[in-house]
């Protein structure tokens, strides 16, 4: 859709020219350089680059309505809007790399913006859209349920608005996906979910698939069972339920729990891979710790959604549901995502939760953070490379084709037995994650001041 919508603008406007060929590029699109013949147009650029723009500013200005509400505050709402508007890595990301992470972060934030506010149904519209666009607000899932149960209570008002803003997403998904479903393209739209749970697209060729039959059947279940639910429920039963246990006991069967359903998905994953390796012709020891490895992100996925489900749990059984809760439980659920190397414009998603954090709750938050975003700054500028120059090369008298060309075979020297590039970006998964552990390790050093 957006895409769409740069296209049409730019048609619009008269721009024809959108990329160049550029014969001095063809050496370079295969083997270990991966880059194309074809060199974007400044104006094309400058049109696909600017929804993404615009949802940057849009960002700024939601962060800087949240905090102000919150806080009544204008001075920080300021530094909020500052803190995400002037992030070195945000702007390398939307304003040179043109990704599209941006937009899902603003929608996030629109969703968290919109639940605090109980406008739950635009909620749901808002969170829809954010895990349309990229998958990671996903798993800002678990907070958001214990917050509305937290806030409405654990009873039929608190399931009602649940329900409102659960019927509001599934909508919201299918009125985006209406072409794809008329077209038969349903599960290859969505590609890049099913792609990140194991579920094969060639599961079902088109929503009206039998193979898609029970999805829907146990979707309508529990859409069913929610409604029964709702319509049952009498004052605050499971509330009592939940607070007649005794903390400690109540903590610790639900961390046994975690820890338990953590190492049973590890094992099923581990004897899955091994058994479907072993399955195959020739497999060796080699193949088998190949598959491990690359089985390594969905296992941490796993953990994520655990340990993101025990930081739920938190906010569930609070005394007081209070902002410092609330901005420590967004910052440290979004931090918890990314426990595999998130490339760059993946971290976008997270800023604005470590900046409302750093604004609302510990303003000594800031120091951290920043480091945080340089050192992903640099790391998007090593994935840049020489591709940065190229545009300005090919238009303009700016920039010689061979520097960036020149940047692109240094980039490719062996060091160690791998290129350059590819040893630089293993020291900046590194980087990237002491600049995380600096933010966590500042938190709990500080967490008993708040």
């Amino acid at each position: 859709y957006v895409v769409g919508a740069s296209s049409f603008i730019g048609s619009l406007l008269g721009i024809t020219d959108l990329a160049t060929f550029v014969p001095e590029l063809t050496p370079y699109v295969s083997g270990v350089y991966f880059l194309s013949e074809y060199v974007v147009s400044p104006a094309y650029s400058v049109v696909v680059k600017l929804p993404i723009v615009l949802a940057d500013t849009a960002t700024a200005f939601i962060l800087y309505d949240l905090v102000k509400d919150i806080t009544k505050d204008d001075r920080k709402a300021v530094v909020a809007f500052a803190l995400w508007y002037l992030c070195p890595f945000v702007i390398l990301i939307s304003s040179v790399h043109g990704m599209f992470d941006s937009i899902s972060a603003m929608l996030i934030l629109l969703t968290i913006s919109f639940v605090y506010k109980r406008r739950y149904i635009l909620g749901g519209i808002s969170f829809s859209l954010a895990v349309l666009t990229k998958f990671f607000p996903v798993f800002f899932v678990f907070f958001l349920v214990a917050y509305v149960l937290k806030r409405e209570g654990f009873d039929r008002n608190g399931a009602k608005h649940l329900l409102s803003a659960f019927v509001a997403s599934i909508v919201t998904l299918f009125a985006v996906q209406f072409p794809a479903l008329l077209r038969g393209q349903f599960w290859e739209s969505m590609f890049f979910l099913t792609d990140r749970i194991g579920l094969s697209t060639g599961l079902a060729k088109s929503i009206f698939s039998p193979k898609v039959i029970p999805f829907i059947i146990i979707a309508f279940v529990l859409v069913c069972a929610a409604i029964y639910l709702v319509r049952r429920m009498k004052g605050d039963a499971i509330s009592a339920y939940v607070k007649g246990l005794d903390p400690k006991v109540r903590d610790r069967y639900f961390i046994r729990g975690l820890v338990g359903l953590a190492v049973v998905l590890t094992i099923l994953v581990i004897v899955y891979t091994i058994v479907s390796i072993i399955g195959e012709n020739d497999s060796t020891i080699h193949d088998i710790m190949v598959a491990l490895g690359m089985k390594a992100v969905m296992i941490l996925s796993f953990y994520t959604i655990l340990l993101e489900a025990y930081l739920a749990y938190r906010v569930l059984v609070a005394d007081e549901l209070t902002d410092g809760l609330v901005f420590k439980t967004l910052m440290l659920s979004s931090i918890v995502i990314f426990l595999w190397p998130g490339l760059p414009q993946y971290l976008v998603v997270i800023v604005p939760f470590l900046v409302t954090y750093a604004v609302i709750v510990d303003d000594s938050f800031i120091k951290p953070f920043t480091r945080f975003s340089w050192v992903i700054a640099l790391y998007e500028l090593l994935i840049l490379n020489g591709s940065i120059f190229f545009t300005l090369a090919v238009y303009t008298d700016m920039v010689p084709i061979e520097l960036p060309l020149t940047i692109t075979d240094w980039m490719v020297t062996p060091v160690l037995g791998m290129p350059l590039f590819g040893f630089l970006m293993g020291v900046f998964v590194v980087f990237e994650y002491l600049a995380i552990l600096g933010m966590v390790l500042h938190w709990y050093r500080n967490r008993r001041s708040f």
